[in-house]
C-alpha cells in the first residue's frame, strides 16, 4: 500500500517537477503539471505554473510547457525531457548517501532508481512515449519522418 499510495505519487511527483523546471529553465511562458487521472480534486495556478491533482494521484503524471512566440530548440528540449529522469537520480542518490537504515527509505530510493532508468528506455505504449523515446525522435528527428516512421 505504501509504494501504491505514497512511494509511487511522490517518485512520479518529483520526476514531472524535474521536467518542469526544466521547462521554466527553457524560459518557457506556461508550464502544466498534472499528477493522476480522472475527477480534478484540487488546481493551482501560479504566475507561469498550473499544477493539477486528480483523484487517481497513483496513476502516472503528465508535464507539458511552451513558448508563446518560438519553439524550444532541440537543445531545450532535450534538456527538459532528460530533467524528469535527472530529478528521480539526483534524489535517489541524495537518499543513498544518507545511508539511514530505514525499509520505506530505501524503499523510495530505489523506486526513484527504478523511475530514472526506466524512462531512459526508448518505448511507445499506445498514445503514451518513454522519456528516451521522445528524446530519440527529438534528437534523430529528420525532415521525411524520423527513425521510428511516425507522420
Amino acid at each position: 500500500m505504501c509504494l501504491v499510495l505514497v512511494i509511487g505519487p511522490l517518485g512520479t511527483i518529483i520526476h514531472e517537477t524535474g521536467h518542469l523546471l526544466g521547462a521554466l529553465l527553457g524560459k518557457a511562458d506556461k508550464a502544466y503539471l498534472r499528477i493522476g487521472i480522472g475527477q480534478r480534486v484540487s488546481k493551482f495556478e501560479m504566475k507561469k505554473v498550473t499544477i493539477e491533482f486528480n483523484r487517481l494521484f497513483f496513476i502516472g503524471g503528465l508535464t507539458s510547457s511552451e513558448k508563446e512566440n518560438s519553439s524550444f530548440t532541440k537543445k531545450e528540449g532535450a534538456f527538459i525531457i532528460l530533467c524528469g529522469p535527472l530529478a528521480n537520480l539526483i534524489v535517489a542518490t541524495i537518499i543513498q548517501s544518507i545511508s539511514i537504515e530505514n525499509l520505506y527509505l530505501s524503499l523510495f530510493m530505489m523506486f526513484n532508481y527504478w523511475l530514472a532508468f526506466i524512462n531512459i528506455i526508448p518505448f511507445k505504449t499506445r498514445n503514451r512515449q518513454s522519456d528516451g523515446y521522445q528524446f530519440i525522435k527529438l534528437v534523430f528527428c529528420w525532415k521525411n519522418g524520423d527513425i521510428f516512421n511516425e507522420k
